[in-house]
């Protein structure tokens, strides 16, 4: 999937996600600098407040390390809108299950892969920093809902 069939708002939203996962930017639980560390919350307020959907003035977090139920899907109700896993597109965001947790407690944003498959890019503890995994081989199972962010038309 290429970069250049996107709406511009779709476009930009991969191409920062991108320029953040390939900067390494580190984890860390509720960082909210891209130039410094992010945790998954603070790179999806960071795309949205980088594309104009967030308020720059915008925080969140109030939470926990541990998942309390509903707290990720509040935040993400808050900046985007739900629509259909089967109509995930570049540039969604992604609410996820994890592996050991009983809640959804991460989320990240999806972005072209190679051969038309999706990759989803993440500030994940597991390795320290913002990283790019498949989203169907590593992800897809894991999905509790898709979002996309308020105002973005296709």
């Amino acid at each position: 999937m290429q970069f250049d069939n996107l709406s511009p708002k779709r476009k930009e939203i991969c191409e920062y996600a991108v320029k953040v996962q390939e900067a390494k930017t580190r984890y860390r639980h509720q960082g909210r600098n891209p130039e410094v560390s992010l945790d998954c919350a603070g790179l999806v307020i960071a795309c949205g407040k980088y594309i104009g959907c967030i308020p720059q003035e915008y925080e969140y977090s109030r939470y926990g390390r541990l998942p309390v139920l509903g707290e990720i899907h509040k935040l993400l109700i808050q900046m985007g809108d739900v629509k259909n896993k089967s109509d995930i597109l570049p540039g969604d965001v992604v609410e996820l299950n994890d592996i050991g947790y009983q809640w959804p407690c991460h989320m990240g944003i999806v972005v072209p892969g190679t051969k038309g498959r999706l990759d989803l890019i993440h500030a994940y503890l597991r390795v320290g920093r913002v990283a790019r995994h498949g989203y169907a081989a590593n992800w897809e199972d894991q999905t509790v809902a898709v979002f996309q962010y308020k105002g973005i038309d296709d």
